[in-house]
């Protein structure tokens, strides 16, 4: 087997890494069954698949939901071209042992854009994926812990449902992680369920959502039962708790971040002078402040340069000390962002993340990831000009850092940096002008949107959603952007063209969610009578995922929006436009049995073959996919001669028509209830979030002995 020698080498291989595996599958070794092995014997050894990116710290946030990995970046070249040249993407999947039993449940892949620069700097980048936990518990069980494996692959999307797999370029790693609580009502019962004798599995069954909603909607106060009635442990009650396997400086930090250095007893309340605290110990800890990391380690920091947050993971090292398990409200790890443009520290703003007392933490330690939104507008470069920063994040258990203190000593915490890429501008958009912009439209960042058709395309390195190709749009259109350089009192408005040319404001109601320094407000949005909504980004205030509106077409056809800004002097300020193309539809599909009884044909029996016609027809066909349910091993599918059950059409093709014919096997049982059914789908993106109308077409048939 070859190997790669030097850097010139390892760049012309890593430029042609997808012809290489065209030719063969295995031709880096990564296949891990054994039968394809056989088949595709490797060409290349690549011990460097971490020469380019790697993978640093894998978390997740128990409160926002969201698994997360740290990308780095190592070199200049070898990302396929600049920011103007499209770049590439690193792509990570995320998969959760929600048992620790080696079953993983692929969560699903996410991705940023990647290109070339020229600084030398590594470069640290979140990526992250918003999850529903499959397995969680009461705070009065045991706790979830699962562990949760993230897979680095550059350029190539990791396959799914393969959390063994080895990429190419990228890496594999695996962390622990806490999943947080259930919080509702129905907790409180616990005990009573348990009582009653009712098992853990049926309590599961009696909570059926429909039947929680309906009673949450009639007695709202149920759902803030849980959080209300968490509470907060004192340092007596900490004392006892923890005996001596809890040092009393910790036991006391909450309480001494409020009262003066040199602490003398009788300065504390009285109860606290009965615990037999060690006084003189607890001024010598905290009259010389240094980092203690013995519990609690900030290890990775970065920019989601997209959802445009900070980051810093803090690792859990110790089962207990953290002021309560998780039926109290337990204490914060609290991070102070800084970053420094090439000016000095500005301070960004401070978040936190809640921790317990977790039995088995100390086991593997737990990975908490601690997210701050930010507003980089001001220091973003004109198109194509990637910037950079350097990022310091300061941790500090249950105390905040005080802001504007970039050299601050934590008592139990301590700081990580790393630079991150701070991203162009938009093209069109100035560095210093105030500009209103629409960035984004249906998950797609606009510049991959054809001004022309209205049909979207992703392209290499973007944000956009993957796997657009000529794509209308459908369902919940959301628009994403910012009021570049924007002042305080501004408003936006969206001026929308109909396809049959009728223009107007857009005047519904707009749901946007604000975050300040990790305090989140919702706010319902009412357009004014000329359309004008507020714009709440300003002053440290941040709009969570830069949204603008949502619209919701009820009509097909090719629209055009605009956004206009106004400042508190009634000055308007034209912004871009953007056209899109709305398709409503979703394809028409049919599927016959033309042998045997035909339709619901009962003439055939086990080891049969069964024979028919197919069509679908779309303006924006995509795939469609034709087999049998419910699925018997042996059994398999011919289209149109070819042994496939799958078939994927190109873009200048708006129907197909054809045979098929299923291949029974004999022993099957029962003898009915079988069905051949064909999904076709076409290429829109619907609700900004996924591709693909779906629409099935089935027929019935038995297979009689």
């Amino acid at each position: 087997m070859k190997k790669i020698t030097n850097p010139e080498q390892m760049l012309n291989i890593r430029k042609n890494t997808h012809l290489f595996l065209l030719q063969n599958p295995n031709y880096f070794g990564t296949l891990s069954d054994k039968e394809l092995v056989k088949k595709y014997l490797p060409v290349f050894q690549n011990p460097e698949h971490t020469y380019y990116e790697s993978l640093g710290c894998v978390s997740y946030n128990p409160d926002a939901q969201k698994l997360d990995a740290v990308v780095h970046l190592k070199r200049e070249t070898g990302y396929s071209g600049n920011a103007c040249q499209g770049g590439s993407r690193e792509y990570v999947r995320f998969y959760v042992d929600y048992h620790n039993n080696g079953t993983w449940t692929d969560e699903g892949a996410a991705f940023v854009g990647v290109y070339d620069r020229n600084f030398p700097e590594d470069l640290c980048y979140n990526v992250e994926l918003k999850i529903t936990p499959k397995l969680r518990h009461c705070c009065d069980d045991a706790p979830v812990l699962p562990k949760v494996r993230a897979i680095l692959s550059w350029n190539t999307i990791p396959p799914a449902n393969q959390p063994n797999w080895h990429p190419v370029w990228g890496a594999v790693k695996d962390a622990y992680v806490q999943i947080a609580p259930r919080k509702d009502w129905l907790c409180l019962f616990h005990n009573i369920f348990n009582i009653a004798n009712i098992k853990a599995a049926d309590l599961v069954k009696l909570k059926e959502p429909k039947i929680l909603a309906a009673i949450e909607n009639a007695h709202p106060q149920l759902k803030d039962l849980q959080a209300s009635a968490a509470p907060e442990l004192s340092v007596t009650e900490l004392k006892k708790l923890y005996g001596k396997h809890v040092e009393d400086h910790r036991l006391l930090a909450k309480t001494l971040a409020s009262t003066s250095f040199n602490v003398m007893e009788t300065q504390l309340p009285v109860e606290l002078a009965l615990l037999n605290i060690d006084w003189e110990s607890v001024n010598d800890f905290y009259m010389e402040p240094k980092f203690n990391t013995t519990y609690e380690e900030v290890r990775c920091v970065s920019l989601n340069k997209d959802q445009s947050e900070l980051h810093a993971v803090v690792e859990i090292k110790k089962d207990t000390g953290y002021s309560g398990g998780l039926c109290t409200k337990g204490s914060q790890e609290y991070v102070a962002f800084y970053m420094d443009f090439g000016s000095g520290w500005v301070y960004m703003g401070t978040s936190s993340g809640n921790v317990h007392d977790i039995p088995g933490a100390s086991k593997h330690d737990l990975w908490y990831d601690i997210s701050l939104p930010v507003n980089l507008d001001k220091y973003r470069k004109e198109w194509c000009a990637v910037g950079k920063a350097k990022v310091k994040a300061i941790l500090s258990w249950n105390t905040p850092p005080p802001a504007n203190s970039p050299n601050y000593t934590a008592h139990w915490g301590d700081w990580e940096e790393c630079y991150v890429e701070i991203k162009p501008l938009p093209k069109g958009v100035n560095p210093g002008n105030l500009f209103p912009f629409i960035e984004k439209l249906g998950g797609m960042v606009v510049t991959d949107i054809d001004s022309a058709t209205g049909l979207a395309t992703t392209s290499g390195g973007s944000s956009s959603l993957s796997g657009a190709n000529k794509s209308p749009f459908d369902g919940r259109v959301e628009l994403l952007g910012h009021l570049f350089n924007a002042g305080p009192n501004m408003k936006y408005r969206l001026i929308l063209t109909e396809p049959g040319g009728a223009v107007g404001n857009l005047m519904t109601a707009q749901n946007i969610d604000t975050d300040f320094m990790g305090t989140i407000t919702h706010h319902n949005l009412i357009p004014d009578a000329d359309g004008w909504i507020d714009y709440l980004e300003f002053g440290g205030i941040n709009i969570v995922g830069d949204l603008l509106a949502n619209f919701y077409p009820a009509i097909e056809g090719k629209f055009k929006i605009a956004i206009e800004a106004k400042d508190a002097l009634n000055n308007i300020y034209p912004g871009n436009e953007v056209t899109f193309m709305v398709d409503k539809r979703a394809p028409d599909v049919a599927i016959d049995i033309t042998n045997g009884g035909g339709n619901c044909g009962v003439d055939f029996k086990p080891g049969d073959t069964i024979e028919g016609t197919y069509s679908i027809h779309d303006d924006y066909v995509s795939s469609f996919h034709i087999y049998m349910t419910p699925a018997k091993p042996g059994t398999w599918i011919e289209i149109d001669g070819v042994v496939v059950s799958s078939i994927s059409l190109p873009t200048t093709v708006t129907s197909k028509s054809g045979t098929w014919k299923l291949h029974t096997t004999a022993g099957v049982t029962p003898t009915c209830g079988y069905n051949i059914r064909l999904d076709g789908y076409d290429r829109a993106i619907i609700s900004s979030a996924y591709i693909g109308h779906g629409n099935p077409a089935i027929q019935g048939f038995c297979l009689n002995k």
